[in-house]
């Protein structure tokens, strides 16, 4: 089989087709308009969470717990657990010890998140060397 390398350099577009040379302009204002969608992305995220971070500092200094807005949706409190190892060999010795280290194998955050919220839910021991925070947010539901 032959191996195709490409080494050439062309200044002279007038070896490009009508079709490829609109096909490379059309690529350029593609990737400008991703890069700047992706910025007006990133503003808006900002902004989301100021807007965020305002209501839900008002509904719980008000104990609200959620509220709807006609015509514009149903606004309630959402409280997220995140453990957080802090002291990783501490955490993998106590993992060891309770016969649970195999799930430390294909570990991951959202895997390790699950198995801790279980065992708080069943009142079980949790794990040593985590330490664990609450996040709370303010999710919206469709009116």
């Amino acid at each position: 089989m032959e191996e195709h390398v490409v080494n050439k350099v062309v200044k002279d577009e007038s070896v490009l087709s009508a079709e490829v040379k609109q096909c490379m302009q059309q690529i350029r204002l593609l990737r400008n308009k991703k890069s700047n969608l992706k910025a007006e992305v990133q503003d808006i995220d900002n902004t989301l969470g100021d807007l965020n971070v305002k209501v839900t500092d008002f509904f719980e200094s008000h104990k609200i717990q959620n509220m709807t807005i006609k015509g514009v949706g149903m606004f309630y409190l959402n409280r997220q657990l995140y453990p957080s190892i802090e002291d990783h060999v501490q955490c993998h010795a106590w993992l060891k010890k309770e016969g649970d280290f195999d799930m430390m194998l294909s570990f991951n955050t959202n895997k390790f998140k699950a198995y801790y919220k279980e065992r708080l839910e069943n009142k079980q021991p949790l794990p040593e060397g985590v330490r664990q925070f609450f996040k709370t947010d303010v999710r919206v539901r469709k009116a």
